[in-house]
């Protein structure tokens, strides 16, 4: 064994030129001789996989070069010449020790990690949504699906299915008489909305089904609530799940659209809902009023509420609304950039289908817990998004954190909670945070919220043993025996 480790360092010293004096001693090159290795910076670096640039004086190098790095148990393959007088480079799968064997090389100039590219065209929206930073920008959307096997309805006036961003996925369903054959006149908004929520390049979902439900046979105006109330209804009754809505329409107060949105959510078909484009409280019109909607204001792209967004208690979450590249209904291959709640609630409805894809018997209450909790919490700014509302979607890959116990305290006082980790590695380490502060660090978390009226944000991030960071926020409130806030 003695003489095979001897011959193997004796060959590496020879393919690299470590070389020895006339007194004999073997000299390597000083810490300052090493070439410079570059780690890819962009979050893609490719594992065990590198660009070996040598000097221009280094032709014929690359042969010695192979045989180092096959001791290590690598490959090397050239990728350019120097013939036309430029630099050699080559391609390295091995190893770090491969490499660190190659950078004593007088030859080697430096070493690159390779990495995966991105392309340049992709929508801001799409790489804002898998990042909990706004800054740095990776350049990529990596969800952990793609919503395949999902159903999203597109409810309103029809859409543009032979666009090629939805790629044979799209169609429109023409339920009743009276709602006519879909015409070109009324495709644009809802081919808009169908984009942002399952485009091939501008949408969320990527690979769900979009159904457009056509409730109105007229292109001279909006739908009415009762041709809504039908459509909701008919999904209700008809829906293929797992499967989400989206209505980006509102109305003044309709006790009956909001009863037709809920009694849909409790067929299990969660409803994501535009806050509308007005400025102010969310909750003056329908169905955004309804408790069961899921409701999603508008940001731009610095993370700021837009200034057209709704907004108030009535808000869920928020999402990119502001220059939202999407799908437009004249032509089948071509984009355009539009702004509105409208757009920001289906990117919404396609992380829920992101999440349906593998949680396929979740009710319409357990997707809008992880909807909520996994959001970035406290990042909006602007004003009127203070509280349980100031949440960004997120649908990044991430292992799924969930607070569990309740978040009405009845009576007052102390309540426990207790952290639910899904697809992560162990060992976990939990950290527990009061309105901002660290409070705990076990599973399992007992604060005592106070009398009736007061409350707190809670907030827990649990990191797992590859050094994933999954997050959840609540805000749980002590409330009278009543559900009232003064006893």
């Amino acid at each position: 064994m003695r003489i095979l480790q001897k011959s193997f360092f004796l060959a590496a010293a020879v393919a690299l030129g470590v070389g020895c004096t006339d007194d004999g001693v073997t000299r390597e090159p000083t810490v300052s001789a090493l070439a410079q290795v570059r780690m890819a910076t962009n979050g893609k670096g490719v594992p065990n996989r590198w660009i070996v640039v040598l000097k221009e004086d280094s032709r014929g190098a690359a042969s010695s070069l192979r045989e180092t790095v096959s001791l290590y148990g690598g490959e090397l393959d050239t990728l350019t010449s120097s013939r036309a007088g430029g630099r050699t480079v080559l391609l390295v799968q091995g190893t770090r020790s491969a490499i660190e064997a190659l950078r004593r090389s007088e030859a080697v100039a430096y070493v690159e990690q390779d990495q995966e590219t991105v392309p340049a065209t992709l929508p801001w929206h799409l790489d804002r949504l898998d990042q909990r930073a706004r800054a740095p920008r990776d350049f990529a959307f990596s969800p952990p699906g793609d919503g395949s096997g999902v159903r999203i309805y597109v409810l309103g006036v029809g859409l543009n299915a032979s666009h090629n961003d939805f790629g044979g996925r799209a169609s429109n369903v023409v339920w009743r008489s009276g709602a006519g054959v879909v015409g070109s006149p009324c495709l644009s908004h809802e081919t808009h909305v169908a984009g942002a929520a399952g485009g091939a390049t501008t949408g969320a979902a990527s690979g769900a089904q979009i159904l457009g439900i056509r409730v109105s046979a007229a292109c001279s105006r909006n739908p009415y609530v009762s041709e809504f109330i039908s459509g909701l209804d008919w999904i209700r009754v008809n829906a293929v799940r797992p499967a989400t809505a989206v209505l980006s329409y509102s109305a003044g107060f309709s006790g009956a659209f909001n009863d037709a949105v809920t009694s849909l959510h409790l067929a299990n078909v969660p409803v994501f809902v535009s806050a509308g484009n007005d400025g102010t409280t969310a909750g003056s019109f329908s169905p955004q009023s309804a408790s069961a909607s899921i409701v999603v204001g508008a940001t731009n792209d610095v993370d700021g509420r837009a200034s057209f967004s709704n907004y108030g208690s009535a808000v869920d979450l928020y999402a990119p609304g502001v220059g939202i590249l999407v799908p437009v209904h004249n032509s089948n291959v071509s984009f355009v950039p539009v702004s509105g709640t409208s757009y920001a609630a289906p990117l919404a409805a396609g992380a829920a289908a992101i999440y349906l894809q593998s949680h396929p018997s979740a009710s319409s209450v357990e997707v809008t817990s992880f909807l909520t909790q996994n959001a970035t919490a406290g990042i909006v700014t602007g004003m009127f998004v203070e509280g349980p509302q100031n949440r960004l979607l997120f649908a990044g890959a991430t292992f799924l954190v969930r607070i569990l116990g309740p978040e009405l305290i009845y009576g007052g006082g102390t309540a426990t909670h207790t952290a639910s980790v899904s697809y992560g590695v162990s060992p976990y380490t939990f950290e527990w945070r009061v309105d901002g502060l660290v409070q705990g660090s076990g599973s399992s978390f007992t604060w005592d919220y106070g009398p009736p009226g007061f409350g707190s944000q809670l907030a827990l991030t649990v990191t797992d043993g590859m050094g994933r960071v999954g997050t959840a926020t609540i805000w749980p409130m002590s409330v009278c025996f009543d559900g009232s806030f003064s006893c």
